[in-house]
């Protein structure tokens, strides 16, 4: 017979785990939960080290990503000149398009990256 899995703070079953992560094998059943169970970590525990580790993994994963989406924005500066030099709309939309995309994208990764020292902060202290 199947175990049930249950939330780690509250008891409920659950399928969802901490950060969307099986590898760190805990089971939260919401965002209060989730807040409720990194308020509740001890200093220098084998489980605070663990979530430290996997917040530093995808802090800097995004930052990555984030760098990849400025090279995407700077290469769409050249067809934007082309598109100048040749009097090109078909290259003047396809660089503002990549521009647009590039931008948007390192906006979405420095906020994640705000969102995910935001909360590396509130648990090591």
């Amino acid at each position: 017979m199947a175990e049930v899995k249950t939330c780690a703070v509250c008891g409920k079953p659950t399928g969802k785990f901490l950060f969307g992560d099986r590898g760190l094998g805990v089971r939260v059943c919401s965002k209060k939960c989730m807040y409720a169970y990194l308020n509740d970590l001890s200093h220098d525990s084998r489980e605070q080290l663990a979530v430290l580790r996997f917040l530093d993994e995808s802090i800097l994963a995004c930052k990555r990503y984030n760098k990849l989406g400025w090279v995407v924005s700077g290469l769409g500066v050249v067809p934007l000149v082309l598109a100048f030099v040749f009097a090109s709309a078909f290259l003047f939309i396809f660089g503002a398009v990549v521009v647009t995309v590039g931008s948007f994208w390192t906006r979405y990764f420095e906020n994640r990256i705000y969102e995910l020292t935001k909360t590396r902060k509130r648990i090591e202290i």
